[in-house]
């Protein structure tokens, strides 16, 4: 089995599941920034244990089934189209599947997480917040670093 698995600008349009079933998987990326195509219409299901990278850009999925990620050390999150209360709920879903992370690189178009406690990130020592504009997102930051307890290095990027 393979250890890295890498889509990049690939078409699900015809999909309803994503379904990533692979113990040995250790480096994972779903990089489709699709974000201009808007309402797309699948699950993402990701069962890698023992995964210890994972990058994902696109809008927001139907829904995200996460398995218990205790190895991840490195993430790279970049959601959009988080407009609804239902899309902010599944994001939201997406980064607790992740609260084991150590290093975590976030990009979010709107505020999200307004729906659904925050999980506590024990392990997250490294945060990278990249933003466009502020409406909100400070706000946002503050109640989310509240969450992160052990934190040795934050970088904000508030692009305008």
């Amino acid at each position: 089995m393979s250890e890295d698995l890498a889509f990049i600008e690939c078409d699900f349009y015809n999909t309803s599941v994503i379904n990533i079933q692979t113990p040995s998987l250790k480096r994972f990326i779903l990089d489709f920034d699709l974000g201009g195509f808007g309402d797309l219409n699948y699950v993402v299901v990701i069962n890698a244990p023992n995964l210890v990278y994972f990058q994902y850009s696109d809008v927001v999925a139907q829904g995200y089934t996460l398995s218990t990620m205790k190895s991840i050390e490195k993430a790279h999150i970049s959601i959009c189209g988080c407009d609804t209360i239902d899309s902010q709920t599944i994001a939201t879903h997406l980064i607790q599947g992740i609260c084991n992370v150590r290093s975590l690189r976030l990009t979010i178009d709107k505020v999200i997480f307004r729906t659904i406690r925050l999980p506590i990130f024990h392990n997250l020592i490294e945060f990278e917040f990249l933003g466009h504009g502020f409406n909100g997102r400070e706000t946002w930051l503050v109640e989310f670093l509240h969450c992160v307890h052990n934190l040795k290095t934050l970088i904000l990027n508030f692009s305008v």
